[in-house]
């Protein structure tokens, strides 16, 4: 019934949800209105007052619309969020390096807050005092290794949820090759800038190493538990629809 469709769109249209994971909910909530007014009409009730009974068994709207928010999961409520949300037909070169600006922006303020309270503590002529070609090396590679992971982690929860165990394994493992090699590289590059950082080099690629190795794991356990239901898919579908 139109009346039907009509308060299930209220429900359903304002929350955050793959458009496949909102079909299924309109699907079941139709379903179940259909049904409850069906039983309602072996009541002997008109079409009026069926349709208002079967509505009255869904309770109130608002609780019913934080039930429904509440069991999607949280990766994919956070990729509809419009901020870090998938833009039609965007590429995934293109959202990689979108998502990377946004960290990068987020890394720039992180940095200004220290320098600030640096600043607060040692005064600002010491604290502004820094090496800052080390600074914004440090800062590139940190920009690198954040947009690497993003377009591998695109690939590695695409091949996982379409079953091809072996491309993620080579994808991920592929992405840890290259970051490991950028790091240590940067382990070995910083303390020409910074002398004194040359006693910490081999303790920081002992680090990057083991980083490493529990990243890759971790990675792709998460893909796996992800699988069905992966911020990817949110996104990608809601691109597929119009």
């Amino acid at each position: 019934m139109k009346v039907f469709e009509g308060w299930v769109d209220r429900i359903v249209k304002p929350l955050r949800a793959s458009n496949r994971r909102k079909r299924t909910m309109r699907e079941e909530l139709l379903a179940h209105l259909s049904l409850a007014y069906e039983d309602a009409r072996k009541m002997r009730l008109n079409d009026d007052e069926a349709a208002r009974r079967a509505l009255e068994e869904l309770g109130d709207l608002a609780e019913l619309r934080s039930n429904l928010q509440a069991s999607v999961p949280r990766a994919e409520r956070v990729g509809m969020i419009p901020l870090v949300r998938r833009g039609k037909g965007e590429s995934d070169l293109h959202f990689a390096t979108r998502l990377t600006a946004y960290a990068g922006a987020f890394l720039l303020v992180v940095m200004a807050i220290a320098v600030g309270l640096c600043g607060i503590v040692t005064g600002f002529a010491k604290a502004l005092d820094a090496n800052w070609g080390a600074v914004a090396f440090a800062y590139a590679m940190a920009f690198v290794v954040i947009w690497t992971t993003f377009l591998a982690d695109i690939h590695v929860y695409r091949y996982v949820r379409n079953g091809r165990v072996g491309k993620a394994l080579i994808t991920s493992a592929g992405s840890c090759v290259f970051l490991g090699v950028l790091l240590i590289g940067g382990c070995l590059v910083l303390p020409a800038l910074e002398p004194w950082l040359a006693s910490l080099v081999p303790m920081a690629i002992r680090g990057v190493l083991l980083g490493l190795v529990v990243f890759e794991v971790a990675w792709m356990a998460d893909s796996f538990r992800l699988r069905n239901s992966p911020w990817l898919d949110a996104q990608e579908e809601d691109t597929a629809d119009t």
